[in-house]
């Protein structure tokens, strides 16, 4: 059998596939990763071509622990039957664990006789009008792991090899599209992560293209910039307000894209920029990012300029104090009232204690942190996770 002969088996009632139909059914294979349901387009194709009534997409199998995730096309509401399975039924599921990315049937797996009789079928297959299905298994690199299934109800053809042989031509297409998935998964993971750290920090982010234009910004930079204090956003361009310092400004980020292909990156460059009355200085920092050197993107990210406002007091959680320390409530309480800047009496003041009071609480502190000086004891809790939390 050619490499091809399998284009002119008949499906179902339909004519053979073209190569304009194959090539843009393994689009939609290498679609699917982009789409916010992740091969939807896919799963409706197949649903269409293979005459079935459901086509599904396990992307983590469910366990008892997790309900898993699963992409299914059908023309009704797959919710409940798709929660039932996750709940109780894909333990008794016969259907599971084939042999890497061979494409069967459950009647090929277990015998029509077994399926029939099986609990799965009789309770959640039958009830659905699901009486045939064809499955494969493909597991790719570092534990990546995906099923398809496609089912077509009773009174339908039994899937045939030209069925078959539709399937196993994605296989291959499938698990390297479930791979990439995977990575972009990992890679989305991470940054949202780093972002949401960068955030709580109160750390500002303006990623900057290589001709100095905006590409994203985070949320604690989107607020600096919607006070228009300091630093303004004109023609897509990342500017101070003072002349002078804008200047400057863009010195160090045409200096920062310079040294972006340079083997040994410059170190940070820095700039404080004056606010109106007597708000304290945003501090800016600029750095360049490494170029790309196989990104076909026209616009890469070049230079991040990091800001730091000084007002902005990064917030522990106190409970977090008192797991790390082992302190009481007043004493974490009270940590916290130091860290943000205030005196010992402002800080019993607010906790509504004596000063004698907020003093020996203080003593305890110094005793579980192993400082005897107030200063040491902030930079000590700044220094530690609790600006993460």
């Amino acid at each position: 059998m050619t490499s091809l002969q399998w284009i002119d088996a008949q499906l179902p009632g339909r004519p053979a596939l073209g190569i304009d139909e194959i090539s843009d059914l393994i689009g939609l294979v290498y679609d699917g990763p982009l789409l916010d349901i992740p091969w939807q387009s896919l799963l409706d194709a197949l649903r269409h071509l293979l005459a079935a009534n459901y086509v599904t997409l396990v992307l983590r199998p469910p366990s008892n622990t997790s309900p898993g995730l699963m992409i299914t096309s059908s023309a009704v509401d797959t919710t409940v039957g798709t929660g039932a399975y996750a709940q109780h039924f894909y333990a008794i599921d016969p259907f599971v664990n084939l042999p890497n990315a061979q494409v069967l049937t459950v009647h090929e797996l277990i015998g029509e006789a077994r399926w029939l009789e099986s609990e799965i079928y009789r309770f959640f297959n039958k009830p659905y009008d699901v009486l045939e299905i064809m499955g494969v298994d493909i597991r790719a690199e570092h534990g990546v792991e995906c099923r398809l299934r496609i089912c077509r109800p009773h009174g339908s053809d039994r899937f045939s090899e030209a069925d078959k042989a539709l399937c196993r031509r994605i296989v291959p297409h499938l698990e390297r599209a479930v791979r990439i998935h995977a990575n972009l998964n990992t890679t989305e993971s991470e940054r949202r992560f780093y972002a949401g750290t960068v955030d709580r920090l109160l750390i500002g982010s303006v990623i900057l293209d290589d001709t100095g234009q905006v590409l994203t910004t985070n949320g604690m930079a989107d607020a600096l910039l919607a006070e228009k204090d300091g630093l303004v956003v004109c023609n897509g361009q990342l500017m101070a307000d003072s002349a002078q310092e804008n200047r400057k400004l863009q010195a160090l980020v045409r200096q920062a894209i310079a040294l972006r292909d340079s083997e040994q990156p410059g170190i940070p460059l820095g700039l404080s920029v004056p606010r109106k009355g007597d708000r304290a200085r945003l501090g800016l920092l600029v750095r360049s990012i490494a170029s790309q050197k196989w990104s076909e993107r026209p616009r890469q990210p070049a230079v991040a300029v990091f800001i730091r406002d000084p007002d902005q007091k990064a917030l522990g959680s106190a409970e977090l104090l008192r797991n790390m320390f082992d302190f009481t409530r007043t004493e974490a309480s009270l940590v916290l009232l130091l860290t943000q800047g205030r005196s010992l009496d402002e800080a019993a003041q607010e906790l509504d204690i004596r000063r004698n009071t907020a003093r020996a609480h203080l003593r305890a502190v110094f005793s579980k942190t192993g400082v005897t000086r107030q200063a040491a004891l902030v930079q000590t809790v700044l220094h530690s996770i609790i600006p993460l939390d």
